[in-house]
């Protein structure tokens, strides 16, 4: 029904092959920083086909204030060819530090402070999935448990982090939302690699950078 696009970090000649052989797609966010978003915005590529959720990577103020046609939005529960999910964008950039002193050195901004979703949006989105109980769920992050699993510890420790107790808040309400309700299958992307693990009935399936994966 609709093929899922793996991070892609402002690659946009690898996308538009993608999407030029399959007729709906979804990416689950890092698409890219205003560079990306811009050249998106007067590309042929049909945005009723063609749909994108924010990560970490993303240009969040072409997000919020710019609101781009692919652009799904923060959260909810949508259809793209009869295919029906419920979608979480956003998450934790742990190397933000290095970008943010990136920027006071004359680079470009690559870091936004709303890449995480507010409180009273986390609070809305938990509440919507409690209610609708989805089969299908595509984030770009994931819960805890499956962090755990997946995550990098050396990745972690290089950028001063403690594997041993680090969450995010998006992972933390990911978490939340698999606690209340179990779905049949759970896509992301956000770890750069191929996942696949059956977690308390739920498959989960980490879609690697620019890997796609047919979702029928």
């Amino acid at each position: 029904m609709i093929t899922l696009i793996g991070d892609l970090h402002g690659n946009l000649s690898a996308y538009d092959k993608i999407v030029r052989i399959h007729e709906h797609t979804l990416q689950v966010g890092d698409f890219g920083l205003s560079n990306a978003w811009n050249k998106l915005l007067y590309s042929d590529i049909d945005p009723d086909k063609h749909k994108i959720i924010g990560g970490n990577h993303d240009d969040w103020n072409w997000l919020t204030q710019g609101k781009p046609a692919h652009y799904l939005g923060r959260y909810g529960f949508t259809e793209l060819n009869t295919a029906k999910f419920f979608f979480v964008s956003g998450g934790y950039s742990i190397d933000q530090w290095r970008r943010t002193s990136g920027f006071l050195r004359g680079d470009n901004i690559s870091w936004y402070w709303n890449e995480e979703a507010s409180l009273e949006e986390m609070i809305n989105c938990l509440d919507s999935y409690k209610y609708i109980k989805p089969d299908i769920v595509i984030s770009h992050d994931c819960p805890v448990d499956v962090s755990n699993i997946i995550g990098s510890p050396t990745n972690l420790m290089r950028v001063g982090g403690l594997p041993a107790n680090f969450t995010s808040k998006t992972q933390e309400l990911l978490q939340l939302m698999f606690d209340f309700h179990q779905p049949d299958r759970w896509f992301f992307g956000h770890y750069h690699k191929s996942f696949n693990k059956v977690i308390n009935g739920c498959k989960f399936r980490c879609l690697d950078i620019e890997e796609t994966f047919k979702l029928g």
